[in-house]
């Protein structure tokens, strides 16, 4: 499922997709797990999410029916949020660390050794995309790691966890929909939700036009920032999150 998200990422980055079509297509990556699932369902086994207070729910037909949007949804909205230097690497970095907490609360091995890998790989890579990045990520190295994510939710049971973490994500993600009522390639936005001041400072744009975002909102109610400013607003917000995350999830 990583693979083929990645494969699709790296196709947008060399020719461009538009947003319905790379949706469509990260929905279908779920295919890998889903077809794993029936064939190995003493190994795989989906439809049993920790909730709070409730414990394990045991979930059929409905389940089924969101499961690929449990990928589609992380992998999108972490790419969307993907905008400046060291964003998506910081912020992903706490919710594997959110992941991996309550994975050992829970005695998910699954979910311990994924979060350990994928952590490992986001600290020796955020050095090398912190502003100034001297490698970007890419709409395939983003969609890969919001992939991972929704991955390691499915196979630990950990999808409510996931859920609050990623909120900032979400919440910028829906923002932006509803600006543009509906998918759109970033590439295609005409006029942006920040203009750059001569200093070099980032602030609000005030046009009705402008679309809405997360950053927009940051900058309205924190007024101009730099770049490296707003990276650490978005890396104190996941941080309240993911910690959110670990709490509600020590309920389950």
């Amino acid at each position: 499922t990583i693979l083929i998200v990645f494969v699709i990422g790296l196709i947008d980055d060399l020719k461009v997709l538009k947003g319905e079509i790379k949706t469509i297509l990260t929905v279908l990556a779920i295919l890998p797990i889903g077809v794993g699932a029936l064939l190995f369902r003493d190994k795989i086994v989906l439809g049993r999410p920790w909730v709070p207070i409730i414990g394990r729910l045991r979930l059929t037909i409905a389940y089924w029916l969101l499961l690929p949007f449990a990928i589609a949804g992380p992998a999108n909205v972490v790419n969307m949020l993907d905008i400046f230097n060291g964003i998506m690497p910081s912020t992903t970095l706490l919710i594997f660390t959110a992941l991996l907490v309550s994975s050992i609360i829970h005695g998910s091995e699954t979910g311990i050794i994924l979060a350990l890998i994928w952590m490992g790989v986001l600290v020796g890579y955020i050095y090398y995309n912190m502003y100034p990045a001297q490698i970007f990520n890419g709409d395939s190295g983003s969609l890969m790691v919001g992939t991972a994510i929704g991955s390691i939710a499915l196979l630990s049971h950990m999808e409510f966890i996931v859920l609050i973490a990623l909120f900032p994500h979400l919440l910028n993600g829906m923002l932006i929909l509803a600006s543009f009522r509906g998918f759109r390639e970033h590439r295609e936005v005409k006029e942006r939700p920040t203009t750059v001041l001569s200093d070099g400072r980032l602030k609000a744009n005030l046009s009705p036009s402008a679309p809405t975002s997360l950053t927009r909102l940051i900058l309205l109610v924190g007024g101009d920032m730099r770049e490296y400013e707003i990276v650490l607003a978005y890396i104190l917000i996941e941080f309240v999150a993911s910690l959110l995350a670990v709490i509600t999830g020590g309920f389950s």
